[in-house]
């Protein structure tokens, strides 16, 4: 069954850690608990990276690990094969879709295939010939923001400014 509620900003205000009853309409009727948990932090915390302890798999491990593992398979790449897979069929068959980068894909394709990349092995990588694509610069983006470091160091910021 399919129950759609309507939620205001102003059910939210002092709602904190308390739980609301409401009563469907209609007949049979049912009563739905909610339960509702608001918790704040800082701007600063929510955008700073946190230290990686991922050892395995390809999200939120450092790059250098992941092509210092996928080299010794194939060292024909410095690129992690899920950005080469997926920027490949992006180029062949997405470049002239709208929205591209900014319309979101299924989440639940999303995470599918993200499970398949973290078990791929050298020899059983994930065919993403029709798979679509906005669910592919999704896992892109997912990727990208998951390495536990900047892609551009820091460092070198005034560099990129200076040859833009």
């Amino acid at each position: 069954a399919q129950l759609d509620l309507e939620l205001r900003s102003e059910y939210l205000v002092d709602y904190r850690n308390k739980v609301h009853a409401f009563t469907t309409l209609g007949k049979p009727s049912y009563q739905i608990l909610l339960t509702i948990s608001l918790t704040f932090q800082e701007l600063r915390k929510l955008l700073s990276r946190r230290e990686s302890t991922a050892v395995q798999g390809l999200f939120g491990v450092p790059l250098s690990r992941v092509v210092r593992r996928e080299r010794a398979h194939t060292p024909v790449s410095n690129v992690p094969v899920i950005l080469v897979q997926c920027v490949s069929q992006i180029d062949q068959r997405g470049l002239q879709e709208e929205g591209l980068y900014r319309i979101s894909g299924s989440r639940s394709d999303l995470l599918e295939l993200k499970r398949k990349f973290e078990h791929y092995t050298p020899g059983n990588i994930p065919d993403l010939a029709h798979t679509c694509i906005h669910v592919l610069t999704g896992l892109v983006k997912a990727y990208l923001r998951e390495l536990p470091d900047p892609l551009m160091q820091t460092a070198n910021c005034d560099s990129f400014v200076e040859i833009s």
